[in-house]
């Protein structure tokens, strides 16, 4: 177990490299080379198979391996030696990992074991189905989205209203006791309300003994500022979970839009999903502070051969008198004056005859030789191998459970947008998603991408070969956006996923494996607040549903709570305000 001290540094570099923003505008990398791309693959492949990190030290097994992944992969003998020295190190890292996780496809990405704790996925389902009983009786409501997909407990509905949410004067005890109707409160209608909203928190201390009083806490209060351009202000409203010595996780406040009593055993069965996620949280944070450096590093110097003379080279020869190669004549053109002719060519003089200087360029960006890099002998980062701790520490998280329904009638379910999780204000850290009831569905993926460094394109002439070397696709509506495809992984039946919330996913479309019975694809997802933050939560603002209890709280007309939810699904999916950085967004780049 980590000291409070290894917490504090953990959580302090945190703040330092991500807070105060979204992770996704925080987070910008250098990209993969298809070489390093390649690699993930083949390291992906190999870590598919059942009971692999055994496998590495028959050397029977290697030899295999590495017959298949040359031929399959097309893998240089350097490559292979790379993904089998890396291997070996994640083999290390899955031994000393606290509940059976093991890193995924795709780098900083962990899961469990789709097939581990087949009781818990009982438990989670039978429990679950009290609700989505209830969502089938209430389903004519006419906010519910759509028959094919279920929003069974919805984020977006009853938010945090900057001036219209009741904020208690002291924490609720636990979320049967956010039910108390004699609960003090007030109503913030600026921003001095926030200070003595959270005033509470002064004398509030995490294990690792950070203080976290008024002055810091009402800059990460959501981001509210005064003179903000915004009438309201809206965002998600987390819950309090904490982490206990032993690795149990209790939720100290009531999940927005799950009722406390008429889903008890259901809160039961998430604090022990969330405990799950406890060990994945811990290994993408320790990741997250200990970033891996690239395998394959491409450079012009190292990789771009040119295949013929340059028009500057061209131009050189030209102004010292020397003769140009007669393959060059091919490019000799007509013109009335040094610059450009009448068609608008560019011109380049050479002892008085004249070349085609654009399609010169052309030639010569067309002849270079592109040579993919080597990588260097692997080398671990400076990660420790036991992950950091997050046992005694608090943690929040948004909560949403979501159902995707398929019929024989209505048998394929189409692919989602590319999207960042969360925006600016609500400070999701990493997201964890179970899906704990998959049946007669095949094809289902989620797809992951990165955003790109912009600094990456250091010279405008390198763009063709970056782009080239590195598989990226520009948005063609904005030059300055770039994103790269890192890998995908497959949606089973019971399996648990965690990653940073840098990544941009998508859902793949897929379809029933039987069409001629209905399929289902079930999960909770769970929007995990950046740990070095805390945000006002569901622990000091009371519950806002009217039929929750009989005293007014905030969004007392349900025509007003629809009206807000649908403004913040807006907002959440406006790619505009995305581009200024306030907002999360849906992003529309072409795949």
């Amino acid at each position: 177990m980590s000291s409070p001290n290894d917490k504090k540094l953990c959580l302090d570099k945190i703040s330092r490299l991500y807070s105060n923003k979204a992770l996704y505008e925080a987070h910008a990398v250098e990209p993969k080379t298809r070489v390093e791309l390649r690699m993930l693959k083949v390291s992906a492949f190999i870590r598919s198979t059942p009971e692999w990190a055994d496998q590495l030290n028959d050397e029977e097994k290697c030899q295999e391996w590495t017959t298949q992944v040359k031929d399959t992969f097309n893998l240089a003998d350097k490559e292979v030696e790379y993904v089998f020295e890396e291997l070996k190190y994640y083999a290390l890292l899955k031994e000393n990992g606290a509940g059976g996780e093991e890193l995924g496809a795709i780098d900083n990405l962990w899961t469990i074991n789709a097939a581990s704790n087949c009781e818990l996925a009982e438990e989670f389902a039978r429990n679950a189905a009290v609700l989505e009983s209830d969502f089938v009786q209430a389903e004519s409501n006419e906010d519910t989205l759509s028959s094919e997909s279920k929003a069974l407990v919805d984020l977006f509905l009853y938010p945090l209203v900057t001036d219209k949410s009741y904020i208690l004067t002291k924490p609720i005890g636990s979320p049967e006791d956010s039910l108390n109707l004699e609960l003090p409160r007030i109503k913030p209608g600026s921003l001095k309300h926030w200070f003595r909203a959270v005033n509470y928190f002064n004398a509030r201390q995490s294990s690792n003994g950070t203080v976290f009083d008024k002055r810091e806490l009402s800059q990460l209060v959501n981001g509210y500022q005064e003179g903000s351009p915004y009438e309201f202000y809206k965002c998600w409203l987390p819950t309090d979970f904490h982490v206990n010595d032993d690795g149990s996780v209790t939720i100290l406040s009531y999940i927005n839009n799950l009722h406390p009593v008429r889903y008890a055993a259901l809160y039961q069965t998430i604090s022990k999903v969330f405990a799950k996620f406890v060990p994945l949280l811990e290994q993408v944070t320790t990741d997250m502070v200990h970033p891996r450096s690239l395998r394959a590093i491409f450079t012009r110097e190292s990789c771009i051969f040119p295949g013929m003379l340059s028009p500057y080279e061209i131009l050189g020869m030209a102004r010292k008198g020397i003769a140009i190669p007669e393959e060059y004549d091919e490019f000799i053109v007509s013109g009335e004056a040094i610059g450009y002719n009448g068609e608008g060519h560019e011109i380049l003089e050479s002892n008085g005859i004249e070349y085609n200087m654009t399609e010169l360029l052309h030639a010569y960006e067309m002849s270079e030789i592109y040579t993919e890099p080597v990588p260097e002998p692997f080398c671990p980062s400076d990660r420790p191998i036991k992950p950091y701790s997050m046992c005694g520490l608090p943690l929040q998280a948004s909560v949403k459970m979501a159902s995707i329904d398929l019929t024989p009638e209505n048998p394929t379910h189409s692919k989602g947008k590319w999207q960042a999780m969360g925006r600016a204000e609500e400070c999701i850290f990493a997201v964890g998603l179970y899906f704990y009831d998959v049946e007669n569905i095949a094809g289902a993926k989620l797809k992951f991408r990165d955003p790109v460094c912009r600094d990456s394109f250091r010279d405008p002439e390198d763009y063709r070969d970056f782009c080239a070397a590195h598989d990226i696709k520009a948005d063609l509506g904005n030059c300055c956006i770039y994103t790269q495809k890192v890998g995908e992984v497959e949606i089973k039946n019971g399996s648990y996923i965690c990653y940073p919330n840098f990544y941009q996913t998508k859902m793949t479309s897929f379809e029933l494996v039987d069409p001629t019975r209905p399929g289902h694809l079930k999960y909770i997802a769970f929007y995990i607040v950046d740990p070095a933050q805390r945000l006002v939560s569901t622990e000091i603002v009371p519950p806002q549903q009217p039929h929750w209890t009989t005293t007014t709280n905030s969004l007392d007309a349900t025509d007003d709570a629809f009206i807000i939810k649908k403004r913040l699904e807006y907002w959440h999916a406006n790619s505009n305000m995305a581009a200024h950085g306030r907002f999360s967004y849906e992003i529309n780049i072409a795949d």
